[in-house]
């Protein structure tokens, strides 16, 4: 392995234009590739062996309107929305609906005005409970007490209903149906007064299980309603809203077009003057290869080097060879993106791999190219000593990282594969770059 990277080394330097031609143009044709083929790369993530995920595959089987993907559209105004846009919120309501692949949209003014009511009347419920009992009390007494004077009544009329009975026995009809039609008017009135007696009962018992449901449906809806605590769909001075839109696919599966619809619907509300914004959901975007976290860390690095090297050129070509390293590993991602489903924090963990080990791989052949230089060497005998020795432990160290990430495809969760797969591409470009194209540049400068 050694002569093979002296051969190497020594060839870089000797053809260094060549070899950084190779490099430049591969840099700028995955450029071209990534620009022209990059596609959104997905925010949401599976655990297959999870109870949530497990959870989720079933309510796709058993339960499929519950299992979509949902966004957010957020409505923002610098004062109280009005009714006229209210109106125009309505309206693409109504169209993002016609939508075959939304499963509903749901109005933020109407939900909260639902809201705002129930909490209402469970705030006016014990009040209303406590007036409907006491009516129904108060009825249960005026019953007692008329059915005491039934019962009263009753007790009067019993001697006679004994007497005639025993004239009955005693084969004396006539005189029992006489005595009979005297109280037929008191019996009558007696059974009336029992049957209006026993149909308020029956009033006040259905009176006593509405109220005891209705006490039940309070409750449970109370319930509800304390477990979204802060839970607004319109901001209290109704100045925000937020529309949930719910879809019959996960929102990942979503095309750019289906995506692209939903903003064109959604932004014709902009013109009654409403700020729209959408959720990540609905607006996914290609991470940035060159974060504020990225910036900062070269700028560091460089700062260090400096210090360390003690020249703008020994500490400024490790950093160049990675951030070449770094550009051609992840546009290689960005153009297979289309092809690839890839989670957008691949990138970021490329990029903070690919940056620390390109770092660290140019630095080695870089200074063991100074240590050679010190000696007396030659320059081209020098860089080809340097690729020889360093490259060695470039390869070694570049092989086992590699190989560690690779393994996270064994670990049977998808989203970690993908990451480590991409992170394993990119140090192996750092390690192309740090025995191709930092031997050639050494030459060149």
């Amino acid at each position: 392995m050694a002569s093979f990277l002296y051969r190497l080394g020594r060839s870089a330097a000797r053809h260094k234009a060549a070899f950084i031609a190779v490099w430049l143009v591969l840099l700028l044709g995955i450029g071209s590739a990534a620009a022209v083929f990059k596609q959104p790369f997905v925010n949401e993530f599976s655990l297959p062996q999870s109870e949530s995920y497990q959870t989720l595959q079933r309510l796709k089987t058993d339960l499929p309107s519950a299992s979509g993907g949902r966004g957010q559209i957020a409505l923002i105004s610098d004062k109280p929305i009005t009714s006229e846009q209210k109106s125009a919120v309505q309206k693409a309501i109504a169209e993002l609906e016609k939508k075959s692949y939304v499963e509903s949209v749901q109005n933020p003014f109407t939900s909260q005005q639902q809201m705002d009511d129930g909490k209402k009347k469970i705030a006016e419920f014990p009040a209303q409970q406590k007036a409907g009992q006491a009516k129904i009390d108060a009825g249960r007494k005026d019953l007692a007490a008329a059915q005491a004077k039934i019962d009263a009544g009753r007790k009067q009329l019993a001697p006679t209903l004994a007497q005639i009975a025993q004239l009955k026995a005693s084969g004396a009809t006539e005189q029992a149906a006489a005595t009979e039609a005297q109280i037929a008017p008191n019996v009558q009135q007696l059974n009336a007064g029992q049957a209006k007696i026993d149909a308020s009962r029956k009033q006040l018992d259905d009176a006593q299980k509405k109220l005891n449901d209705g006490a039940a449906q309070v409750a449970a809806s109370k319930k509800k309603l304390d477990s979204t605590e802060g839970l607004r769909f319109v901001s209290s001075d109704g100045k925000v809203a937020t529309v949930p839109v719910s879809f019959n696919r996960p929102a990942e599966s979503l095309s750019t077009e289906d995506l692209d619809a939903i903003k064109a619907t959604g932004d014709t509300i902009k013109s009654t003057g409403l700020q729209v914004e959408y959720s990540k959901e609905l607006n996914p975007q290609t991470p940035s290869l060159a974060g504020p976290g990225e910036i900062i860390g070269v700028a560091l690095a460089g700062l260090l080097l400096f210090i360390m090297l003690g020249t703008l050129v020994a500490a400024g070509l490790p950093l160049l060879t990675a951030l070449i390293g770094v550009a051609v590993g992840l546009g290689g991602t960005v153009a297979l993106s289309g092809v690839f489903q890839f989670s957008s924090v691949s990138l970021s963990l490329g990029s903070m791999l690919g940056l620390a080990v390109g770092i660290d791989y140019s630095l080695f052949i870089v200074n063991r190219y100074r240590m050679n230089r010190a000696r007396g060497e030659e320059k081209v005998e020098a860089i080809a000593l340097a690729v020889g020795t360093a490259g060695n432990a470039v390869t070694f160290a570049g092989l086992t990282v590699i190989i560690a990430l690779a393994a996270l495809t064994i670990s049977g969760i998808p989203f970690l594969g993908v990451m480590g797969l991409v992170g394993a591409a990119t140090i192996a470009v750092a390690v192309l770059v740090a025995l191709t194209l930092t031997p050639a540049l050494l030459s060149a400068i």
